[in-house]
Formats: C-alpha cells, structure tokens, sequence
C-alpha cells in the first residue's frame, strides 16, 4: 500500500512537469535501442539516438556526418559519398566500413559500402553509431578507421503504418511507407522508399556537371525467435558529375547501381552464445560515361581523339560467412571466431571508344580469417580488452594471382567510474594496396601495408555537464611504389578535440566540440592542417521541437572554409501527425571541396581547381503520419 500512494505521488508529479504526450517520449528515450546495442570498447563512439534523428530531420545519412572529429562529409568526382576524399583518387574511403544490423556492407569494386549508403535514406533507421579509429577484430573482415553502424527500426516497437513524405529546393521530394507487425515469436517490418534528389548545378566552360540522383529503395526483416532474416533492394540512377574528365567538360552520362543483399543471423545453446551469420550482396553496375579526355591517360595518341567514352555492365558479388562463440573463463571474456569472405567483379561487356574491350575487368578475391578476443575484467570498474586476427588471401585478377596473409592486433583499456570514462586504444593493421584488386601488368606485385593506430579518450560528467578530449596519432606506410619515386617510408595522422555538453532537461541539450587535425608527410614542407569545430541545439517546447546546429570546417591556406548552419522546426499536433519545415546550408556558406583538372595553356598542361559544395542549400517541408 505504501508502494501504491508512492507511485501515486511520482505520477501527479510527473503530470504536472509534463503533459501525457512528454511522458511517453521521456519513456522512449529511456528505453533507446542504442543502449543495447553500443559497446564502448568498440572505439570512440558518437551515437545518434532515434530522437537524435526525429529532431534533427536528418533525411540521409550524409546529414549525420558532418559533425564527427576526424573527417566530414565528402564526395568523389562522380558525386559518389567519399569522406575521405583525397582528389584525384577515385575513391579513398575503402577503409570506412558500413553496416546495417551487424552485417558488413562491402563490395569488391570499393572496398567499402559507403558509397551507395552513404547518402542513404533513414526512413528505416532507428541509430546510427560511428566509431572512430581502428575497431576489434571481431567487428570488421578488414581493417578501418571508421565503422558506421546502422540499425533498423524495431518491429516491436513499431507495429502498424507510418507514411512520410517531404518536397524541398529545385523539385526535390521523398516518399517512405513502412508496416511492422509482432506477436511472441513472429516480428517483421517492411519499408519502401523514393526518392528524387535534384542537387545544386554548376557550369564549368559551358559543361554542366550534374549530380541528381533517384532511388528506390526496399527493405524487410524478419524475426523468429533466435532468427533474424533480412532482405534489401535498392535502385541508384545518378549523374557522373566531373566523372573521368581530364579538363572538366564531361559531355553526358548517367550511372545506375542495382543492389540485392540477403542476409540471416542465428544463435545456438541454451546461453545464445554460439552465433552464425550469412549474408549475400549483389551490385550490378551500369555506367555511360562521354568525356572530353580520360583524366588519367597514359596514351599521347588519345589526346588527338574529340572525346572518349567509356561503357560497360558489371557484377560485384560479395558473400560472407561468420561463426564466432563467446564464453567466460574467471575473469576473463572470450570470443573467439572465423570469417570467409568472397568478393568478385567482372564486367559483361565493356566499350571503350566504341570499341569492345578483349580483356574486361575480372577480380575474384577470398578471404579466410580466424579471430579471438578477449575483454580481461580487472576491477568493478577497470577492463583490459584485447583482440587479434590473421586474414588469409586467395586474390585473382587480369594482371596476377597470389596467396599472402595480413594480420590485426589492438589493445586497449577502459575505466569506467561514477561520472566519468577512460578509454585508451593501440592497433596495428596490415592491409593489401589497390584493394589487392585492380593490379596492373606494370605492377603485378602486391604489398602488404600498416596503419599503426594510438589513442585516447577522456570524458567527465558534472551534474548537467559533459567535459570530454580526445587524441588520436596514426601512422600510414607508403608503398613502394611512391618510395621509389622519392616519398619517405611513412606519412603521419595527428587529431585532437576538445567536447562540451550540457543537458538543460530531459528534452532540451546543447552538444558541442572543437577538433584539429594535421596530415605531416615529411616528402613535403607543408602540413595539411584542418580545424573545424560544431554546436548543436536540440530543444522542445510544448508541441515542437526546434533543432540548430553550425558546423564549420576549414582547412588552412586553402580556400576550403565555411559554415554549413541548419534549422529545424517540427510541430506535432497529435501523437500520430507530424509536420515539419528545414534548411540546410541555409547561408550557402559550408566549406566546399576541391576537385582538380587540366587546363591546356597552348600545348603546355597546367593543373587547376574547381570548389565545389559537397552540401547543397536545401529547404523541405513534410508531414509524417501513423495509423
């Protein structure tokens, strides 16, 4: 009786602090997914909740990338998603691993999923986590620097239909419809989505370079006691952008990315210790590239030609199989694990200046890998985490064929106490050059490189505050290739960053941080430095929510220098209708990206540069609506 008058008063308090709307979103905020799911001894972790998400009006997942410590967003010469953007490679961010519900997203093309998913829709996601510098073993089939894990939306937790729809700037718009049911054993949750982005353009000599893009997008899961079963498709049609253009004037193209992926997750024994995963992707790519000149061309002959075209169907395959077991020995965690990866990618028929080529892209690829971990527990509050892992080669292309191995190791230690986190990290990756893939005759040989990764990490909590810092030191190694040609052995990483946030209430926070990065390579007298920093305001009152962030990027000596600052309005006039209104990049004033190109000074090559946005200035509205 005296338990019943005492939830009696919480109650009557609670209603007078908030209305019925504010107490069933306090619950779900307390009862996150992301609580289940993070593990901070995975690396330096930035979480966006579901509520992150929701007030944020984050649309696609570039939104959410652009306020992290160590790299933003970007894109590459085709308008592809590409943090680590590093002009004039095609693609840099193969050690950006992405991953929906613990599955690998990777292909054999990029080494990475990111660039088809990172622009992705969010309409299905209910978190996203990003953990930053070199992960356990256990995690990623290869190393990274970055892992992005995106969890989808709960069926449990979302049963019925949910509708959402938003129109924005230059005849953009997005439409999703997702159904979830659930009984005690049986849940499953269903999502499609269209989108139809027309992207900010800019005219070079004359030539517009596009980046509009559509995409369909479905997706389903399926949940049956200890098995988990999902299934995605997606349809990407975009423009080239710059493409392959050695002066910047591509004359027209189109790509299309056709995406299946399949996968199944079960757990054994009474403990659900013993897990197995599967998972099969197929990316069918079309690409119709015109260009003035291919940027790349080692043929003097092709300089006379009025253009140069490229055509080609591909098909990249991936298939994965996990197993790994976790068990307990005193103080000790285990687990320990094996992993088989295969990844092909063969063209069809490829055209190149309308000639058939005889001897088309092929690469086939497998990788056997054996893992173990072990989180040592020292004290209540003190861990010591350790893991290796050795990855067996078996890779095939036009140009070579050779077995090697590559090995993983990390170490770290976490200190967790009342009101404050220690975390502390050291790694040393090995990986193979050029995706060990796209070998040449001139250089058949494969290198085995390392990334030696060191790391720290400081947070405290003071009442309603958060203090925390963080350092970061990495060190690449060149091959020897770049060696030979007068590049010293190695190139160094340096990161700091500084963070503040304050929590008002349980409804209203202030997030913050200032971050520096510098890129020595000794072959140089110059350091690439970067600064950047960002504040993000997430508030409600009454039946809004009200979301403003500045993020500013600069990287010295150059003129890539801006702030992207974004607002946010969302007005819920019942439990189950939302309407929304949003700017991004409202001051067309972000730090842009430099793509460089060849402009002929009479018969002399001289390289230049264009700054282009990675972030258009984008106004929507929508509406959300459950039933």
């Amino acid at each position: 009786m005296k338990l019943f008058f005492l939830l009696v008063i919480l109650f009557s308090t609670l209603l007078q602090a908030y209305n019925i709307d504010q107490i069933l979103d306090l619950y779900r905020k307390e009862s996150d997914l992301s609580k289940k799911t993070k593990n901070e001894s995975l690396g330096h972790l930035t979480v966006y909740t579901r509520d992150d998400i929701e007030r944020m009006q984050a649309h696609n997942l570039s939104e959410l990338l652009n306020s992290l410590r160590s790299f933003r967003y970007d894109e590459n010469l085709f308008g592809m998603p590409d943090v680590l953007h590093a002009d004039p490679a095609t693609y840099a961010s193969d050690i950006v691993k992405i991953f929906i519900n613990n599955h690998e997203i990777t292909s054999a093309f990029a080494g990475s999923g990111l660039f088809i998913y990172g622009n992705i829709d969010l309409g299905f996601v209910d978190h996203v986590e990003v953990y930053e510098g070199s992960t356990s073993s256990s995690v990623n089939s290869e190393p990274s620097v970055v892992t992005i894990k995106l969890y989808s939306k709960d069926p449990a937790r979302e049963v019925g239909t949910n509708i959402q729809a938003y129109a924005g700037s230059r005849g953009t718009h997005h439409e999703n419809i997702s159904y979830a049911a659930a009984s005690d054993d049986l849940k499953y949750y269903a999502y499609a989505s269209h989108s139809k982005v027309e992207r900010t353009d800019y005219t070079h000599d004359t030539y517009d370079l596009s980046r509009d893009y559509q995409n369909k997008h479905a997706l389903m899961t399926v949940n049956y006691k200890n098995v988990k079963v999902g299934a995605e498709y997606i349809d990407h049609k975009m423009d080239p952008f710059l493409s392959l253009s050695m002066f910047a004037t591509p004359k027209n193209g189109d790509i299309d990315y056709k995406l299946k992926r399949v996968s199944a997750t079960s757990t054994f024994l009474n403990d659900d210790s013993l897990k197995l995963s599967l998972s099969f992707i197929r990316i069918n790519e079309y690409l119709n590239l015109n260009m003035d000149r291919t940027r790349w061309t080692t043929n003097p002959a092709k300089l006379l030609l009025p253009q140069d075209s490229l055509h080609s169907n591909s098909i990249d395959d991936v298939y994965n199989v996990k197993v790994d077991k976790k068990f307990a020995y005193k103080a000790n965690n285990f687990i320990i694990g094996s992993e088989y990866i295969k990844k092909s990618l063969h063209d069809t028929v490829a055209y190149n200046n309308g000639i058939l080529e005889s001897n088309p892209t092929f690469v086939d690829n497998s990788i056997f890998s054996l893992y173990i971990q072990d989180d040592y527990i020292l004290t209540e509050s003190q861990m010591l985490t350790a893991s290796i892992k050795q990855n067996y080669y078996h890779s095939k292309s036009n140009a070579t064929q050779r077995n090697f191995d590559t090995f993983q190791a990390r170490l770290g230690y976490i200190v967790t106490s009342k009101g404050s986190t220690f975390k502390a990290f050291a790694s040393q990756m090995q990986l193979p050059t050029e995706q060990y893939a796209l070998s040449s005759a001139a250089n058949a040989a494969i290198e085995v490189l390392r990334i030696r990764d060191v790391s720290a990490e400081y947070n405290k909590n003071i009442a309603n505050h958060t203090i925390g810092a963080c350092l970061e030191y990495i060190q690449n190694e060149n091959s020897r290739i770049t060696i030979s040609q007068g590049a010293p052995k190695y190139y160094n990483n340096y990161s700091a960053s500084v963070k503040y946030d304050y929590k008002f209430d349980a409804f209203n926070n202030l997030k913050s941080m200032l971050y520096a990065n510098r890129y020595h390579d000794p072959a140089t007298t110059e350091d690439k430095r970067v600064n950047g920093a960002f504040v993000r305001f997430l508030n409600t009152w009454r039946k809004f929510d009200f979301y403003n962030e500045a993020d500013y990027y600069r990287v010295k000596k150059t003129p890539i220098n801006g702030i992207n600052y974004n607002v946010g309005i969302r007005y819920k006039p019942t439990a189950s209708l939302i309407f929304s209104v949003k700017g991004t990049n409202i001051f067309n004033s972000a730090a842009k990206s430099r793509y460089s190109y060849i402009k002929m000074n009479g018969f002399v090559p001289e390289q230049k540069s264009l700054y282009i946005f990675p972030i258009d200035q984008t106004f929507t509205v929508g509406m959300e609506y459950s039933f």
